[in-house]
């Protein structure tokens, strides 16, 4: 218990906590918590879903989800069990049945399966299970159908539903079935802002507002449910982000490490970045692209043509780790014959994710483009929401058009820059800016 005075709780994140014991809203069928990044709503819910799960039931079983099992392990579960020991709790995981084991000092004992609501299929995974309760983290990155069958699993009396989530799109089925209509769901909404989260610093919140533009900061900070419109990079400025260096070969003697990244088009370009880690400005500079767009050149190039040009493209470069198009099977094939690069994996393909991350970096210069990559300096500057399908299905979407050495750019910031965040323990919203977090 001696813990728990280092935690500092703000009114809103009091009422996420406690409000299954205020007799006022003792009608609430459960409570759904949004707003913006690092503003302590994670904390407060699962505090509240802990605290309430244990002093109301023994001998149950409460799902917890994410969007996978291991970002649920990874963002709530292992600070849950700080909070397990400031409760005077005890936290038994058992890893190979995705269960923790809770008790508390009254003797009281439940098991809380983590799930991962990743695709539709997802809830096949909980149908059949009878919950007491259930805590669905990032919420919105779920499917419809999983947040459906986990609402129908909590059939125990007295089960409550805890919703947790940043804001997507306005037409959003959160936004629309749950927060549109709380009270007639019988839900209690709580909505987050930074100002909601008194542990962190002043320089902090300024660390965190200035690490995105556009659509991003109007929903990670200002916590609106907005629609995704205009630019998609709206953080890259070609006054900040685009740099000249002379055609000598002496300028890559201030680079550490050379990586390529690819995005492969039969009617379509294909693109090919050479990406540098900048050692003394700590940043992953664009120095080179291949481009052969098959429309215009009316031919489309076979496999062992492209890796004859790549093998060349790539010669001045000493790269060692190469990313590529995860849909181009036969191409990674033909290059990893040829042995043109030591390491090539198949890239990360999470296109809102990435493009969220690879935005973030433009946001916080950590990318910088060579002014002779200008087609990846055109595209940048024209890649767009599709602000009509966004509307109309209520999901994020970009128009498919002059996107191909965003594409490969998008697939190396979030295959290796977010693979070295998540090594080094943070979540990507800290990033190697602050290391310290």
């Amino acid at each position: 218990m001696a813990d728990i005075p280092r935690w500092q709780f703000s009114a809103k994140q009091l009422l996420a906590m406690y409000w299954w014991n205020v007799p006022e809203l003792g009608h609430c069928a459960g409570i759904i918590a949004d707003g913006s990044v690092r503003s302590g709503k994670t904390v407060a819910m699962s505090f509240g879903f802990l605290m309430w799960s244990m002093e109301r039931f023994n001998g149950q079983l409460f799902g917890m989800c994410g969007k996978t099992v291991k970002s649920f392990e990874r963002n709530v579960l292992n600070p849950m069990q700080t909070i397990v020991r400031c409760l005077g709790y005890t936290l038994h995981y058992l890893k190979s049945d995705h269960c923790a084991v809770i008790t508390s000092p009254a003797g009281h004992s439940n098991r809380y399966y983590v799930f991962g609501g990743n695709d539709e299929s997802s809830q096949d995974l909980i149908q059949g299970i009878t919950l007491a309760g259930v805590l669905l983290d990032e919420v919105v990155l779920m499917p419809e159908s999983f947040v459906n069958q986990a609402f129908a699993r909590c059939s125990v009396p007295g089960a409550k539903v805890w919703l947790n989530c940043n804001p997507e799109g306005p037409s959003h089925y959160i936004k629309a079935r749950f927060i549109d209509h709380y009270r007639e769901r019988k839900f209690l909404h709580v909505h987050f802002t930074l100002d909601d989260n008194l542990s962190i610093t002043e320089e902090r919140r300024r660390f965190y507002e200035t690490q995105w533009t556009g659509v991003f900061r109007r929903r990670f900070i200002d916590g609106e449910w907005c629609l995704a419109s205009g630019l998609v990079f709206s953080s890259f400025d070609p006054e900040r982000h685009v740099f000249h260096a002379e055609d000598d070969d002496s300028f890559l003697d201030g680079y550490s490490e050379f990586f390529a990244a690819g995005d492969y088009g039969t009617a379509n370009p294909t693109a090919v970045l050479i990406i540098g880690h900048n050692r003394k400005l700590d940043t992953f500079d664009v120095l080179d692209e291949y481009y052969w767009d098959s429309r215009k050149m009316e031919r489309q190039k076979t496999d062992d043509e492209y890796v004859r040009d790549i093998s060349a493209f790539a010669a001045g470069y000493r790269v060692k780790t190469a990313f590529f198009d995860p849909s181009a099977a036969s191409l990674i094939a033909a290059l990893r014959r040829g042995r043109v690069f030591p390491r090539l994996f198949q890239a990360d393909n999470a296109v809102l994710d990435g493009i969220r991350f690879t935005s973030m970096l433009f946001s916080m210069d950590r990318i910088r483009i060579r002014d002779s990559c200008r087609n990846l300096i055109r595209e940048l500057q024209s890649y767009s929401w599709d602000e009509e399908k966004s509307e109309r299905e209520g999901v994020d979407a970009v128009v498919k058009a002059d996107d191909h050495t965003c594409d490969a750019l998008r697939y190396f910031c979030y295959s290796e820059v977010h693979r070295r965040a998540k090594a080094y323990g943070l979540r990507d919203t800290a990033l190697l800016a602050d290391r310290s977090a």
